[in-house]
């Protein structure tokens, strides 16, 4: 069995990759946040290959624009889709107590 932890820590320790983005993934994976484990798909690489691949497209000046942004894209992602889920999960939770 693949000791997920361990190999996340050894990559963060090493400075290999992100470490801030693997830091996220590992705090949504295991739970840390109120938001529920599949919110791990608002991540900024997910957002940056999402961005990557509307620019392959084709040569056109708005997928030339989104190729070039695409740290920026990958931000936005992220920040946009945890904030609607704030929303999302508020009300649920205001339903839940009855509010």
């Amino acid at each position: 069995m693949i000791d997920i932890d361990a190999m996340i820590r050894k990559e963060i320790e090493n400075g290999y990759g992100d470490a801030n983005a693997q830091a996220y993934i590992y705090a949504f994976i295991k739970g840390y946040t109120p938001y529920p484990k599949w919110c791990v798909i608002f991540c900024v690489p997910v957002g940056m290959i999402i961005s990557m691949l509307i620019g392959k497209i084709g040569n056109y000046n708005i997928t030339n624009a989104i190729r070039c942004a695409w740290i920026s894209i990958g931000n936005l992602y992220m920040l946009l889709g945890l904030l609607i889920m704030k929303n999302n999960y508020q009300m649920e939770k205001h339903k839940r107590i009855g509010i």
